[in-house]
């Protein structure tokens, strides 16, 4: 188990690397998604396997409070050893849970491959905001003419047209659902549910996606609100341009 969860986390370092080339290189997107389903993969394992070890042992719990085998016991066990063993037994499943430990490391290890995923998917966004404080429209004198006041500036144009592609590349997830994917996602879900908007992951081909994009769309917001925060002046002919770029990307997330 120790040497799976290895790979994982080398694969998920390996992927957060690639940040800044997945707007020139979409096969990056593939890589999150793929360090994704495989993180669900893994988790999925590890829960069937945790749930079959306890039905075992709760088979064997049973076995053992019925007489004939109370009988047989000392047969198959040491007398000294029978105690013992039976305290183990209701040990682990009041425990709530036989690997529960590796249960936890692979919960976390899942939590950690979706994180970076999702911060990778929303790289180029936060690389195409990051010169938005420093723009020199906002602090400029010259007033700019009124036709390019209400064109977007190139920043946000950039954004809105990763944006549209984003789609087009999580349609194969509706032609061929994941559920070890939806599972991944599942362990982020909960901790996004309080934003608006945020839909948490079922087990519908369509949940996936869904999830992806609004949590791709959340994540624009909240880096373009900080981007706009940072600005330090605005000029009073400034502000119908700052609004135009604002008014362009919600209308790209609508």
């Amino acid at each position: 188990m120790a040497g799976v969860l290895a790979v994982l986390a080398a694969a998920r370092k390996a992927v957060a690397t690639l940040d800044d080339s997945i707007a020139q290189d979409w096969t990056v997107f593939t890589s999150c998604l793929d360090l994704i389903n495989t993180a669900g993969v893994v988790l999925q394992a590890v829960e069937e396997c945790d749930e079959c070890l306890e039905r075992a042992f709760s088979a064997a719990e049973i076995c053992w409070s019925l007489q004939p085998f109370k009988l047989s016991a000392p047969a198959l066990l040491p007398l000294a050893e029978v105690a013992t063993t039976k305290n183990y037994l209701q040990q682990i499943i009041e425990s709530g849970g036989v690997l529960s430990d590796s249960l936890t490391k692979a919960r976390e290890e899942c939590r950690s491959c979706v994180t970076v995923g999702l911060q990778t998917i929303s790289a180029p966004l936060q690389t195409h905001l990051k010169p938005v404080p420093s723009l020199p429209l906002w602090t400029s004198k010259l007033p700019h003419t009124l036709s390019s006041a209400f064109s977007p500036q190139e920043y946000v144009t950039q954004m809105g047209q990763y944006l549209l592609t984003l789609p087009q590349h999580l349609e194969p997830l509706l032609v061929s659902p994941s559920p070890a994917l939806n599972r991944a996602l599942q362990q982020v879900a909960p901790d996004h549910s309080k934003h608006a908007g945020q839909r948490a992951v079922s087990e519908s081909e369509v949940s996936a996606a869904d999830f992806l994009i609004g949590r791709v769309a959340q994540k624009t917001c909240q880096m373009f609100a900080d981007a706009v925060l940072r600005i330090p002046m605005l000029e009073q002919h400034a502000h119908s341009q700052l609004i135009t770029d604002i008014e362009y990307i919600c209308n790209i997330l609508a």
